[in-house]
């Protein structure tokens, strides 16, 4: 089948095309209908008397006391890499204040060019052009009833609308595009709503009209399209659900809750797999879609319309998955194009509506099958370290995936150690000459062979490859918790070899990664960990690293009679909006047939401790036995059984 991958420039030649492709199947005839206004919205004001404004029921006001707004509504990570480097907060006060002190004319100038990042920085030109940060002013207001808030939001709104005609002249090819007027749709309910009692009666027809123009734009752009599981579409939904009880005067709002229903139905039956994971393999966009078809539901109910119900069992799911895949500071994993979006303010969102004794339990080692995405944590146990382990076999590469097959991440008494590279804002050149390539992840590159299509400097949106790589099995027993995870020989980068990966924590106090690579011929082989901010060093010029996170770890090496040398690199991290650079070990092996390597990675008193430790492999057949003793003596030995064997003979503590 033939690939199409959409170049560094092609971001913003995506959307365009995508753009003209959405008027063309509305209309029929491309210029003409882009070009005459009138074809697209009559110049006169659709409501034309503020005795119309009719108003539906808004169900979120209950939680205006606890939450900011970007707390309570997450966002996209495209908004939320921009909405930190530019903000760094989602706190409504502080938001307000930096918006005060001149954040628009300081970026897009005075008078305010509303269309000049487009050229250079899309990411950015959007953000500002859906009004994430204008509803905080309305929260604002909602809670002191200074009207100053409402003079800010609506001088600025007013200045947009000024300068954005939906029709043209524009300067803008984005703006009335896409989820654009989806974001700035809902966000534009939330300032009319929660400052009614504040705006005059012309105030709010500016507002409902120019709502009006959002579900015209909604409508032939997401309303036409044909269905399918990207996130742009549920957002959309959820934008035309807005507008059609929230504001149902307007003149389409039957059309506009039955175009809501058929996609929402759409995305609750199909975006989603059965253990909860979403199709599209992002975990920062997942607190962010959660929120979607909460707000739905809130919506559906309040107003008595639909079948709210019907989207539960769907929140039920998104509670366990979020809960189960947290990390141990309440974020979600980095992985793919994420950020570090917190569960804390969701989980009790869903919460309530689940209702408490409803709540599913959760497992503290977990696998999610069709998602191909597994979490092992040890027991609680304060005399123990705590450790939290997350699996991902990278069942999808391209579009938002990154190219991290295998990849073992993580935390030690709840500080991370191995990590994900992470992700930067999308305009960021970072984005693709570094963090959605196979080098950026805790991995193992065979023969220096990257993924290609993410490792294409020129490709930004490379299309996507679903692999065969799988979780084949994950056990728990009082002793241990064990994983495999094999991408096999038939995947592009592997070269004909054969990947096993076994992952193992014994007694809640090692962790073992043994990689097995079965083939004929001669390989190089490197085995690449990528740790956080934190010290790391090889130890005596050996090929054991100490790391020290506040906590002290040995990470000890093994093959069966092959060489291995240690490569440190500083590599870029993206964290929390910020890309900075911290250690990678590498190590390099080079092998003829099949070949067995195996990492130990556990806490110790101090770095002289590694002296004590003895960690070696003895090859049999399809066996590797691994023998180690630690610093105080304690031995241990395991077997590791490659090839295709039953699952019940993978692994086994030995005598």
């Amino acid at each position: 089948m033939k690939k199409f991958f959409l170049t560094k420039d092609t971001r913003r030649k995506f959307l365009k095309k995508s753009l003209w492709a959405s008027i063309v199947t509305v209309s029929g005839t491309l210029m003409s209908s882009f070009l005459n206004a009138e074809s697209l919205f009559s110049s006169a004001k659709l409501i034309k008397d503020s005795d119309q404004l009719q108003e539906g029921i808004f169900p979120f006001y209950k939680y205006l006391s606890d939450y900011n707004i970007g707390e309570y509504i997450p966002k996209d990570q495209g908004g939320k890499f921009i909405q930190m480097e530019l903000l760094g907060t989602e706190e409504d006060k502080i938001i307000a204040e930096i918006m005060r002190s001149g954040l628009v004319e300081k970026n897009l100038g005075n008078p305010p060019d509303w269309s000049i990042f487009e050229k250079s920085e899309l990411e950015k030109s959007v953000w500002f052009n859906r009004f994430y940060y204008l509803p905080s002013f309305a929260r604002l207001y909602y809670l002191d009833k200074n009207i100053e808030h409402i003079k800010f939001m609506m001088d600025l709104l007013k200045n947009w609308i000024t300068e954005n005609p939906v029709g043209g002249p524009s300067k803008s090819k984005y703006n009335w595009f896409d989820m654009q007027v989806a974001w700035r749709s809902i966000n534009l309910s939330w300032c009319y709503y929660l400052a009614k009692d504040g705006l005059s009666e012309t105030e709010k027809t500016v507002i409902y009209d120019l709502q009006a123009e959002h579900a015209k734009i909604l409508m032939k752009d997401f309303g036409k399209k044909a269905l399918n599981e990207f996130n742009h579409q549920s957002h959309g939904a959820l934008a035309i659900l807005y507008l059609a009880l929230l504001f149902p005067a307007l003149p389409e709002s039957k059309e506009l809750l039955q175009t809501a229903l058929k996609i929402i139905n759409h995305h609750v039956k199909h975006a989603f797999y059965e253990d909860g994971g979403n199709v599209e393999q992002m975990f920062g966009y997942y607190p962010f879609m959660s929120s979607v078809f909460r707000d739905a539901y809130l919506l559906l109910k309040a107003n008595r319309v639909g079948d709210p119900e019907l989207i539960l069992p769907l929140l039920v799911k998104m509670y366990k998955y979020l809960s189960a895949v947290a990390q141990p500071d309440n974020t979600v994993p980095p992985i793919n194009d994420s950020y570090e979006q917190k569960v804390s303010y969701i989980l009790p969102t869903l919460a309530g509506i689940i209702g408490t004794e409803k709540l599913p339990a959760q497992p503290r080692t977990v696998i999610f099958k069709n998602t191909q995405f597994a979490v092992m944590r040890s027991e609680l146990n304060t005399e123990k370290p705590s450790w939290y382990i997350n699996l991902n076999a990278a069942k999808l590469i391209g579009s938002h995936a990154h190219a991290g097959r295998l990849a073992v991440n993580v935390w030690y008494n709840n500080k991370p150690i191995l990590v994900d590279s992470g992700c930067s804002n999308y305009d960021n050149p970072l984005l693709i000459e570094w963090y959605r390539t196979s080098k950026a992840h805790n991995t193992v590159i065979i023969d220096g062979k990257s993924d290609f299509a993410t490792s294409q400097k020129e490709v930004q949106w490379a299309g996507k490859r679903y692999t065969e790589n799988v979780i084949q099995h994950l056990v728990v027993k009082p002793e241990y918790k064990f994983c495999r995870m094999i991408s096999p020989e038939t995947d592009e980068t592997n070269s004909g070899v054969r990947w096993t990966r076994d992952v193992v924590l014994l007694f809640d106090k090692y962790l073992f990664v043994h990689d097995c690579f079965e083939c004929h011929g001669y390989h190089d082989y490197e085995a690449r960990f990528r740790f956080a901010d934190i010290n790391v060093s090889s130890y005596k010029s050996s090929n054991n690293l100490i790391i020290d996170s506040g906590d002290k770890l040995a990470l000890v090496s093994a093959s069966n009679g092959n060489s291995i040398k240690l490569l440190m690199e500083e590599d870029y991290f993206g964290s929390h909006a910020k890309n900075i650079k911290t250690p990678t070990s590498i190590f390099q092996i080079n092998s003829s047939g099949t070949l067995h390597s195996s990492f130990l990675l556990k806490g110790v008193n101090n770095e002289e401790d590694i002296d004590k430790i003895s960690f070696g492999q003895e090859i049999k057949d399809k066996v590797c036995k691994i023998n180690f003793k630690d610093e105080s003596g304690q031995k241990i030995s395991m077997k590791f059984i490659s090839g295709k064997v039953n699952d019940k003979h993978m692994f086994f503590l030995a005598n």
